[in-house]
C-alpha cells in the first residue's frame, strides 16, 4: 500500500498522490525519528487573545510544514474551554521559523 511521506496516510493500491497535501505516494514510510534525535530550540510568537485564534494559526502553519505547538494558561488548559476573556495563548515555533510565522501572524491579525 502507498503512504504519504508528508501526513503519513496509507493509500489504497493505483494511487499516487496525497488528496490533502499533493505530495507524491511512496511504498514504504522512514523510520521515525528518535525524539532524542531532535534538537529543536522552540521560541514563543505573540500572545493571542484565545486559543480559537492559535488554532487557526496553527493551521496555517501545519499547512505549510511548519511545526508548532501551543500553550494556553492553565484555565483554559485544565478546563478544555476556548477564548474565555482575558485568556493569553501562546503558540512556540521552531527559531529558525520564527521570523517566518511572525509574518503570518502580522497578515492574519493585525487587526485584532
Amino acid at each position: 500500500m502507498p503512504f504519504c511521506p508528508k501526513c503519513k496516510f496509507e493509500y489504497v493500491k493505483d494511487i499516487d498522490v496525497c488528496h490533502d497535501c499533493g505530495e507524491k505516494l511512496i511504498d514504504e514510510l522512514p523510520d521515525e525519528i528518535k525524539y532524542s534525535e531532535i534538537k529543536t530550540r522552540w521560541k514563543p510568537l505573540q500572545n493571542l487573545p484565545g486559543r480559537i485564534y492559535a488554532e487557526m494559526a496553527k493551521e496555517i502553519f501545519d499547512k505549510k510544514g511548519i511545526p508548532s505547538f501551543i500553550k494556553s494558561t492553565f484555565f483554559s488548559s485544565a478546563y478544555g474551554t476556548r477564548g474565555v476573556f482575558g485568556d493569553t495563548t501562546t503558540i512556540f515555533v521552531p527559531d529558525d521559523k520564527l521570523e517566518e510565522c511572525n509574518a503570518i501572524i502580522e497578515r492574519m491579525f493585525n487587526n485584532i
